[in-house]
């Protein structure tokens, strides 16, 4: 019998296993060439490679088609005294035993909020996934999943989170089988304690370049403000929607000689506005209010502006029409949307796109760093995926939230840090 190998060729030929484990199920043997072809799929070659994957299988057939628990857990402990770790060594065994037919992966939950914390507080909640072999990934190191791996049957899995200062987590944890995975996003916002201020989910790994220029009031002087604001808000309640351009002619037809941090600042409260007039719900407008305080903008100044935007039509409609919200832009739902800094793609703002996105869109973002100056409120099944974790950032200047979700269906998100 060959000897062990070191722990870190063990840990190169991990991603093997699954696939020898699949091929004993179904097979009983698994041939030398297989193995062969496998290793150079995984980019391991060499003798020793082959020899300890072809024990692997020898100790794997020792389980095929055996229900008793015993010897099910001797072939477990042989295949970790051979340095495979437990949870490889489970999914592998688990793998072995099941039934060649398919499963269906089932999860009963498509995402887990767990609501407004308080400060420093976790918790946890009990899901029930089936159709495995599999195992959960989770996306942070904040979420903590027992057991994270699942047979065939229902298991019960107990997913928490840690308790932060403040602030909000917003990420996901990937259910996996060898036939398909599922996202299922992850959301937690926690109180501030009283004698410190609210805390960011996540410092962001690089500064983002006069963020503050982005949530306040720019350079606007303060009997600028508030006019400004109220013909925002006019424009928003009749159009529904303003444009960087649009709020820039707005700023110079209003004789104001704009910087960008004064357009970035008026912008940010336009795309509140939108919100507002898209969903005039009681909350919607108290949650528009809030965001508009956080943004320097006086509180009388910004429940003015929120009445304008539910209350005001456009000029010659009637006296009925103006007790309504005028109604959205018309636009063209999209069920495919690429957001791209570049302007190679179909949208440059994540925002605009989660707008523009028909139910059960995928919105695809390029690699960058997405900066939202505002939470987005998400009422429809979506999917958004970055092109990987390591490249594509959504990076929240200022607010409570980055994304939020109150619809039916799944949310997903996918190969993206949100910080």
């Amino acid at each position: 019998m060959p000897t062990s190998l070191p722990h870190d060729q063990v840990e190169s030929l991990l991603p093997v296993l699954g696939y020898v484990a699949t091929m004993v199920r179904d097979h009983g043997i698994v041939e030398r060439d297989d193995l062969e072809i496998l290793l150079l799929g995984s980019g391991v070659e060499g003798e020793q490679a082959i020899e300890e994957t072809t024990l692997w299988a020898t100790i794997l057939g020792k389980a095929r088609g055996i229900t008793d628990p015993t010897r099910r857990e001797t072939v477990q402990r042989a295949l970790m005294l051979r340095g495979v770790p437990e949870a490889p060594a489970m999914l592998a065994l688990a793998t072995v035993t099941a039934p060649s037919s398919a499963h269906p992966l089932t999860v009963s939950v498509d995402h887990l909020d767990f609501g407004v914390l308080d400060s420093g507080v976790g918790a946890t909640v009990e899901i029930m996934i089936g159709g495995g072999p599999g195992r959960l990934v989770a996306g942070s190191d904040a979420i903590h999943i027992e057991p994270d791996v699942f047979g065939v049957m229902p298991t019960v899995v107990t997913v928490g989170v840690e308790g932060l200062p403040g602030g909000m987590l917003l990420s996901s944890i990937t259910v996996v089988t060898e036939r398909e995975s599922r996202d299922l996003a992850v959301m937690a916002r926690w109180t501030a304690r009283v004698d410190e201020p609210a805390a960011p989910a996540t410092a962001p790994a690089t500064p983002v370049q006069e963020s503050s220029s982005l949530v306040t009031a720019g350079s606007l002087p303060p009997e600028q403000i508030g006019p400004v604001l109220l013909q925002v808000a006019r424009v928003i309640a009749g159009k529904g929607y303003l444009s960087y351009d649009q709020v820039e002619q707005l700023l110079i037809a209003a004789g104001i000689d704009a910087t960008a941090r004064d357009v970035d600042a008026a912008k940010g409260w336009a795309d509140i506005l939108q919100q507002v007039h898209d969903a005039p719900t009681v909350e919607g407008k108290a949650r528009g209010v809030t965001d508009l305080v956080g943004r320097g903008i006086p509180l009388t100044i910004a429940e003015q502006a929120i009445t304008a935007v539910v209350v005001t039509a456009k000029p010659g409609t009637s006296a009925a029409a103006t007790r309504n919200p005028a109604p959205p832009r018309p636009r063209q739902a999209m069920h495919r949307l690429v957001v791209a800094l570049d302007g190679s793609g179909t949208h440059t703002d994540l925002a605009e796109a989660v707008r523009d996105a028909a139910p059960n869109a995928t919105i695809q973002l390029r690699a960058g760093v997405h900066t939202l100056t505002a939470g987005i409120d998400i009422h429809q099944p979506v999917t958004i995926e970055g092109e990987s974790r390591e490249t594509t950032r959504v990076v929240l200047t200022k607010g409570r939230f980055a994304l939020r979700y109150d619809g039916n269906g799944p949310f997903t998100l996918k190969k993206l840090e949100t910080v």
